[in-house]
């Protein structure tokens, strides 16, 4: 068995460092390129809480990317409408 041989096991405990430097390589730098900063930091780190609480409503990701999806919709048009006033005001 593999869990049994103890230079497996020793193998595998090893790359566990390694395997988490991989996994946060990305994550460090989508949130350089989507423009998380410190400020904005926690609400990643809340929902990353909230889904592994395991919590039946607030643990399932679905939710959140509804969520997100909203928002965005949200934000995108609050921005879009603010640009065609600027440009309504620039224009007369």
């Amino acid at each position: 068995m593999i869990t049994s041989n103890p230079t497996l096991t020793a193998i595998f405990k090893g790359i566990r460092p390694a395997v988490v430097a991989l996994i946060i390589a990305p994550v460090i730098t989508t949130a350089k390129a989507s423009g998380i900063v410190w400020k904005t930091a926690w609400i990643p780190a809340v929902v990353a809480l909230l889904i592994w609480s395991k919590l039946p409503i607030v643990s399932n990701p679905i939710l959140y990317i509804f969520i997100g999806g909203l928002a965005g919709y949200f934000f995108t048009a609050k921005a879009h409408k603010n640009l065609e006033q600027r440009k309504e005001k620039a224009e007369k």
